[in-house]
Protein backbone atom coordinates (compact mmCIF):
# COMPACT_ATOMS: atom_id res chain seq x y z
CA UNK A 1 0.00 0.00 0.00
CA UNK A 2 1.38 3.24 -0.68
CA UNK A 3 0.48 6.40 0.90
CA UNK A 4 1.22 9.14 -0.59
CA UNK A 5 1.09 12.97 0.99
CA UNK A 6 -1.78 14.94 0.11
CA UNK A 7 -1.26 17.89 -2.63
CA UNK A 8 -0.32 21.12 -0.77
CA UNK A 9 -3.17 23.89 -1.14
CA UNK A 10 -2.55 26.51 -3.71
CA UNK A 11 -1.05 29.79 -2.63
CA UNK A 12 -3.39 32.68 -2.84
CA UNK A 13 -2.28 34.45 -6.11
CA UNK A 14 -3.66 38.33 -6.78
CA UNK A 15 -4.43 38.41 -10.42
CA UNK A 16 -5.22 42.14 -10.45
CA UNK A 17 -2.42 43.78 -12.03
CA UNK A 18 -3.65 47.00 -12.84
CA UNK A 19 -6.21 49.59 -11.72
CA UNK A 20 -8.08 52.11 -13.38
CA UNK A 21 -7.73 56.16 -12.64
CA UNK A 22 -10.16 57.85 -10.87
CA UNK A 23 -11.40 61.09 -10.93
CA UNK A 24 -10.94 64.18 -7.64
CA UNK A 25 -14.37 64.48 -6.31
CA UNK A 26 -16.14 61.31 -8.25
CA UNK A 27 -16.57 57.86 -6.11
CA UNK A 28 -14.49 55.08 -6.35
CA UNK A 29 -14.74 51.04 -5.84
CA UNK A 30 -12.69 48.36 -7.61
CA UNK A 31 -12.34 45.42 -6.07
CA UNK A 32 -8.96 43.52 -6.17
CA UNK A 33 -8.92 39.99 -7.54
CA UNK A 34 -7.19 36.84 -6.08
CA UNK A 35 -7.22 33.05 -6.24
CA UNK A 36 -6.21 30.20 -4.98
CA UNK A 37 -5.49 29.95 -0.97
CA UNK A 38 -7.49 28.48 1.15
CA UNK A 39 -10.09 29.85 4.14
CA UNK A 40 -10.35 33.76 4.37
CA UNK A 41 -8.21 35.95 2.52
CA UNK A 42 -7.32 38.95 4.13
CA UNK A 43 -6.37 41.93 2.35
CA UNK A 44 -3.67 44.49 3.00
CA UNK A 45 -1.08 46.90 1.88
CA UNK A 46 2.83 46.07 2.41
CA UNK A 47 4.23 48.83 4.98
CA UNK A 48 6.83 51.40 3.26
CA UNK A 49 5.94 50.46 -0.45
CA UNK A 50 3.66 53.80 -0.60
CA UNK A 51 -0.19 54.36 -0.05
CA UNK A 52 -3.26 54.50 -2.12
CA UNK A 53 -4.36 57.63 -3.34
CA UNK A 54 -5.16 60.45 -0.24
CA UNK A 55 -9.00 59.35 0.74
CA UNK A 56 -9.36 55.77 -0.93
CA UNK A 57 -8.89 52.63 1.59
CA UNK A 58 -8.39 49.02 0.74
CA UNK A 59 -10.71 46.92 2.71
CA UNK A 60 -9.27 43.88 4.50
CA UNK A 61 -11.85 41.52 4.29
CA UNK A 62 -13.41 41.62 0.40
CA UNK A 63 -10.45 43.70 -1.39
CA UNK A 64 -12.08 46.91 -2.12
CA UNK A 65 -10.53 49.64 -2.79
CA UNK A 66 -13.05 52.75 -2.53
CA UNK A 67 -13.67 56.28 -1.21
CA UNK A 68 -13.82 59.64 -3.38
CA UNK A 69 -10.23 60.65 -3.84
CA UNK A 70 -9.06 64.87 -2.60
CA UNK A 71 -5.81 64.99 -4.88
CA UNK A 72 -4.42 64.67 -8.03
CA UNK A 73 -1.89 62.83 -8.98
CA UNK A 74 -0.39 58.84 -8.91
CA UNK A 75 -0.07 56.61 -6.03
CA UNK A 76 2.19 53.24 -6.03
CA UNK A 77 1.74 50.85 -3.22
CA UNK A 78 1.88 47.27 -3.05
CA UNK A 79 -0.79 45.05 -1.92
CA UNK A 80 -0.71 41.54 0.03
CA UNK A 81 -3.28 39.23 0.43
CA UNK A 82 -2.83 36.29 2.81
CA UNK A 83 -5.06 32.88 3.57
CA UNK A 84 -6.36 31.68 6.71
CA UNK A 85 -3.06 29.39 6.51
CA UNK A 86 -0.18 31.60 6.16
CA UNK A 87 0.35 31.73 2.79
CA UNK A 88 0.52 34.98 0.79
CA UNK A 89 1.15 36.65 -2.71
CA UNK A 90 1.61 40.27 -3.20
CA UNK A 91 1.45 42.87 -6.24
CA UNK A 92 2.56 46.41 -6.87
CA UNK A 93 0.02 48.67 -7.86
CA UNK A 94 -1.06 52.10 -8.90
CA UNK A 95 -3.56 54.47 -8.86
CA UNK A 96 -3.93 57.74 -11.29
CA UNK A 97 -6.25 60.50 -9.88
CA UNK A 98 -6.96 62.96 -12.62
CA UNK A 99 -8.50 66.98 -11.90
CA UNK A 100 -12.21 66.75 -12.88
CA UNK A 101 -12.99 68.51 -16.83
CA UNK A 102 -13.84 71.78 -16.53
CA UNK A 103 -17.66 72.95 -16.80
CA UNK A 104 -18.01 73.90 -19.94
CA UNK A 105 -18.00 77.74 -20.64
CA UNK A 106 -22.13 79.35 -21.25
CA UNK A 107 -22.77 79.79 -24.42
CA UNK A 108 -25.80 81.82 -25.97
CA UNK A 109 -28.38 79.65 -28.21
CA UNK A 110 -30.64 82.78 -29.23
CA UNK A 111 -29.75 83.75 -32.30
CA UNK A 112 -32.99 85.67 -33.59
CA UNK A 113 -35.44 87.34 -31.98
CA UNK A 114 -38.59 87.94 -32.51
CA UNK A 115 -39.80 92.18 -33.60
CA UNK A 116 -41.57 94.33 -31.80
CA UNK A 117 -44.07 97.13 -32.06
CA UNK A 118 -43.80 100.78 -30.85
CA UNK A 119 -46.10 101.34 -27.86
CA UNK A 120 -46.87 97.23 -26.84
CA UNK A 121 -45.05 95.74 -24.28
CA UNK A 122 -41.93 93.36 -25.66
CA UNK A 123 -41.10 90.58 -23.46
CA UNK A 124 -37.95 87.55 -24.83
CA UNK A 125 -35.78 85.41 -22.70
CA UNK A 126 -32.53 84.98 -24.22
CA UNK A 127 -30.99 81.27 -23.72
CA UNK A 128 -27.76 79.96 -22.80
CA UNK A 129 -26.39 76.38 -22.26
CA UNK A 130 -22.95 75.59 -19.71
CA UNK A 131 -21.80 77.87 -17.50
CA UNK A 132 -21.20 77.18 -14.01
CA UNK A 133 -23.55 79.11 -11.23
CA UNK A 134 -25.63 81.63 -11.80
CA UNK A 135 -25.62 83.98 -15.62
CA UNK A 136 -24.70 87.58 -15.94
CA UNK A 137 -26.25 89.00 -18.99
CA UNK A 138 -24.66 92.33 -20.32
CA UNK A 139 -24.70 94.01 -23.58
CA UNK A 140 -21.28 93.55 -25.27
CA UNK A 141 -22.12 95.93 -28.39
CA UNK A 142 -24.59 98.26 -29.88
CA UNK A 143 -27.66 99.11 -28.23
CA UNK A 144 -30.95 98.29 -27.48
CA UNK A 145 -33.92 99.74 -29.18
CA UNK A 146 -35.65 102.77 -27.02
CA UNK A 147 -37.30 101.74 -23.88
CA UNK A 148 -36.18 97.83 -24.09
CA UNK A 149 -33.58 97.06 -20.85
CA UNK A 150 -31.37 93.65 -20.65
CA UNK A 151 -32.37 92.63 -16.63
CA UNK A 152 -28.59 90.99 -16.07
CA UNK A 153 -29.85 87.80 -13.83
CA UNK A 154 -32.36 86.78 -15.85
CA UNK A 155 -31.27 87.69 -19.91
CA UNK A 156 -35.11 89.22 -20.21
CA UNK A 157 -35.25 91.75 -22.77
CA UNK A 158 -38.68 93.45 -21.87
CA UNK A 159 -40.49 97.00 -21.99
CA UNK A 160 -42.36 98.99 -24.51
CA UNK A 161 -40.51 99.78 -27.79
CA UNK A 162 -40.19 103.67 -28.16
CA UNK A 163 -39.86 105.57 -31.52
CA UNK A 164 -38.13 106.09 -34.31
CA UNK A 165 -39.19 102.33 -35.57
CA UNK A 166 -36.25 100.60 -37.76
CA UNK A 167 -33.86 97.36 -37.01
CA UNK A 168 -31.37 97.75 -33.67
CA UNK A 169 -28.34 95.76 -34.22
CA UNK A 170 -26.57 95.04 -30.39
CA UNK A 171 -24.42 91.94 -29.11
CA UNK A 172 -24.91 90.22 -26.37
CA UNK A 173 -22.52 88.80 -23.25
CA UNK A 174 -23.17 86.47 -20.66
CA UNK A 175 -20.61 85.42 -18.24
CA UNK A 176 -21.12 82.78 -15.28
Amino acid sequence: ITINQPAPPPSPSITTTTLPAGTIGQAYNQTLQATGGTGGLTWSIVPGTGTPPQNLNLNQINGVISGTPTAAGTSSFTVRVQDAGGLADTQPLSITINQPAPPPAPNITTTTLPAGTIGQPYNQTLQATGGTGGLTWSIAAGNLPAGLNLNQTTGVISGTPLVPAGTSTFAVRVAD
